[in-house]
């Protein structure tokens, strides 16, 4: 293969990335996470564990339209199994 034929195939590999990039750039938004969608509950105890719940170990939990603010992940497990429950517990604290 001569070097201008090397050179073609090159900037039409390029030419092709540079169009699947700009095509990534334009084109629709992602759907949103349910977390991100949901309106915040705004609780800032922990239904589950009682606590306090710290901004820097939060953890966000998103049920039937709604953001609710855990204490931690480990936490979500039990809401996860019974989320009217805290649910009825966090209406109680507002």
């Amino acid at each position: 293969m001569n070097h201008r034929k090397f050179f073609t195939l090159l900037f039409i590999f390029f030419l092709g990335t540079q169009l699947l990039l700009v095509k990534a750039c334009f084109s629709a938004p992602q759907k949103q996470t349910a977390a991100t969608q949901a309106k915040e509950a705004g609780n800032k105890i922990c239904p589950v564990s009682g606590e306090k719940i710290k901004k820097s170990e939060e953890y966000k939990m998103a049920y039937e339209g709604k953001t609710y603010n855990l204490c931690c992940k480990m936490c979500a497990k039990d809401f996860k199994k019974n989320p009217q429950k805290y649910i009825q517990i966090i209406e109680k604290q507002k």
